[in-house]
């Protein structure tokens, strides 16, 4: 007769709920949440930046202008260059769009993942990711280095994000819930 044998994923859950109580779990558990955590900064900036940008297109009917003020907050900063972190959201009004278009990104150092969103107030004749019709657009490049993270590089990419459909960007995989 053939001896027990533990299936591996029951020793593996064993060997997992031991390390747990040794303090490993937790190392490994902290890594995971703080992903998510600077995730949640990041886009939660972006909405922040987007609203500002919202209000001044309600009062001058274009983007332009957005961003020469100060910064909309203490812990976050607007920059017309690369965004360096969570709370640094870069932005872009192309020049040729007429001010009806901004693009704001911001990176994630945790996970490497540059996050924005492309706004287009009226359609655009050229395309921005794919997009020129009016609307709110998430996008997310993954795994990019923090000077890839730019709106004006974002600005001149005619063609979508990678697993992003055109005029889909429920497909961007963000915002999280």
């Amino acid at each position: 007769m053939g001896r027990n044998r533990f299936p591996a994923a029951w020793v593996l859950a064993i060997a997992g709920l031991l390390a747990s109580g040794c303090g490993a779990g937790q190392a490994v558990e902290s890594v995971i949440n703080t992903k998510n955590a600077t995730d949640v900064v990041v886009q939660e900036n972006l909405q922040v930046a987007n609203e500002l940008a919202q209000t001044l297109l309600q009062t001058a009917t274009s983007y332009t202008g957005f961003g020469s003020s100060d910064s909309p907050t203490s812990t976050l900063k607007l920059t017309s260059g690369s965004s360096t972190g969570p709370s640094v959201v870069s932005y872009l009004v192309p020049g040729w769009s007429n001010g009806q278009a901004l693009v704001l990104a911001a990176y994630n150092t945790a996970s490497e993942n540059c996050y924005g969103i492309l706004d287009i107030a009226s359609p655009i004749m050229r395309p921005i990711l794919g997009e020129q019709d009016a609307g709110t657009y998430d996008f997310t490049y993954p795994h990019v280095v923090s000077a890839g993270c730019n709106a004006g590089i974002v600005s001149e990419d005619p063609t979508p994000p990678p697993g992003w459909p055109v005029g889909d960007p429920a497909g961007s995989g963000w915002p999280k819930p």
